[in-house]
């Protein structure tokens, strides 16, 4: 869609419309991309660039960039990526839902010995839901299964990580919307 194909409709100048036209190629895209296209027109409108990409760089200045995609620079990915300077590369594998649904990373950290945090909607095979994972020594390993999104990351330069967002249990924990991963356990911050 080309910037001729979006109009902002003032109706209602306190709060103006977004208004598209033109979307006849939609019909010809299959139904996983016709989902990746609006959810990233709403992100945009409801100016959530969250929604559409979170960036991360690690202490070595690799960037990572979580999101709802599968392909950086023409390699394949699941919805998280690393740059390196002159090149794009997939971290691990293992996010996929089962389904076909891209999953979707709303935060990205790295830990002081190069551990990969990653929190959002993904399934480890199964269907999308809220979870934390950890790419460690090469393999992805779930930390966890929250009853709401989380948004963001902090690592500790113990290598302890803390959690926010809109959750108030992890797995069978309840930890209010902050927890921290120490030790193989989550908890409560406060």
């Amino acid at each position: 869609m080309h910037p001729g194909n979006i109009f902002v409709m003032i109706d209602d100048p306190a709060r103006p419309k977004y208004a598209a036209v033109d979307f006849g190629i939609v019909g010809t895209l299959d139904p996983r991309d016709q989902h990746y296209l609006a959810e990233n027109f709403m992100a945009v409108f409801d100016r959530d660039y969250r929604r559409v990409a979170v960036l991360h760089v690690d202490a070595n200045g690799d960037l990572y960039v979580g999101g709802a995609f599968d392909l950086a620079g023409g390699v394949a990915v699941e919805s998280l990526a690393r740059w390196n300077g002159s090149q794009w590369s997939a971290v691990g594998s293992g996010l996929a839902t089962g389904s076909g649904q891209v999953p979707s990373i709303t935060t990205v950290a790295t830990s002081p010995l190069g551990d990969v945090y990653v929190g959002g909607q993904f399934g480890f095979g199964g269907p999308a839901t809220a979870k934390v994972a950890v790419f460690s020594g090469g393999t992805w390993q779930l930390l966890g299964t929250l009853d709401g999104d989380p948004y963001d990351f902090l690592v500790s330069s113990s290598g302890d990580l803390l959690m926010a967002g809109a959750f108030q249990h992890i797995g069978n924990t309840q930890v209010g919307n902050i927890a921290r991963w120490s030790n193989g356990t989550w908890s409560a911050v406060g």
